[in-house]
């Protein structure tokens, strides 16, 4: 079976950011928007980006409804996770990632992130981005 290749990374693109792991400072948040702003892409944080639980940002429920939205939703072309950490393997199973294959889209991050990585190759044979978060 050949992976599928989510689309090349054009101006106006619209990111999905989500903090899936560790917790993440607001202002990390707002840094990664102004900086996707800047170079002529567009952004949608995810509801809990910058939510505190413990170590987490956010409950498992709140990290999973901001992942599974971006993976839902059509119009975004690529998630960033703004930060690694601990916390994806946690909640991985839960995810339903069945829409990638038919409707790829880049995810981006590295760490923790990394468990996002192997799922997309190994189970939905799908390419994904080992690269820096925020």
């Amino acid at each position: 079976m050949s992976i599928a290749i989510p689309p090349f990374i054009k101006k106006g693109a619209l990111f999905g950011l989500i903090s899936p792991a560790g917790k993440t400072e607001a202002q990390v948040v707002k840094n990664a928007e102004k900086f996707l702003e800047t170079n002529g892409y567009r952004s949608s944080r995810g509801k809990h980006a910058s939510s505190e639980y413990h170590q987490f940002s956010g409950t498992d429920e709140q990290r999973i409804a901001d992942i599974q939205t971006f993976l839902d939703d059509n119009q975004v072309d690529v998630i960033w996770c703004c930060r690694g950490g601990y916390g994806t393997s946690r909640i991985i199973e839960q995810l339903d990632f069945s829409a990638m294959p038919k409707k790829p889209k880049w995810v981006v991050g590295f760490s923790d992130i990394t468990v996002f990585h192997a799922t997309l190759q190994n189970i939905y044979n799908v390419a994904s981005i080992h690269a820096p978060c925020r």
